[in-house]
Formats: structure tokens, sequence, C-alpha cells
């Protein structure tokens, strides 16, 4: 005799970070830069960059708080 069980679970989590992502591009409330070294000039793909990090960071913090 084999039995078999399947169980589905939906959690819901909700992550608030920094900046607003909108496919491959990032900003504040300015606006939105694209993350794409080729398509900027260094000064808007660093500040894109920076944003980006900034969001990583918010993710670290919000993952090692679940775990907890």
């Amino acid at each position: 005799l084999s039995l078999s069980f399947s169980v589905s679970v939906s959690v819901s989590l909700c992550l608030l970070v920094a900046n607003r992502i909108s496919k491959d591009k990032i900003g504040d409330s300015h606006g939105l830069l694209s993350i794409k070294y080729q398509l900027n000039n260094e000064e808007i793909w660093t500040k894109a960059s920076k944003f980006m990090l900034t969001n990583l960071k918010w993710l670290l913090a919000w993952t090692c708080k679940g775990r907890s």
C-alpha cells in the first residue's frame, strides 16, 4: 500500500526596498536610471549601481531578520 500526500502552502511576504526597480531601470523619486553600462555615461551608471547596492543591502537585512 502506497500513500502520497501533497500540501500546498502559499506564503505572502512583502519586501520594501529603498529604490524602485522596473525591468533594467532603478531609481528614486527623481526618476529611473538604466543599470546597463553600455547605454550610460559613468556618472549615471555609478548612481544606478549605488541604488542597486542599497536595495541588495536592504534585501540582506530583511533575509537575516526573517531567520532569527
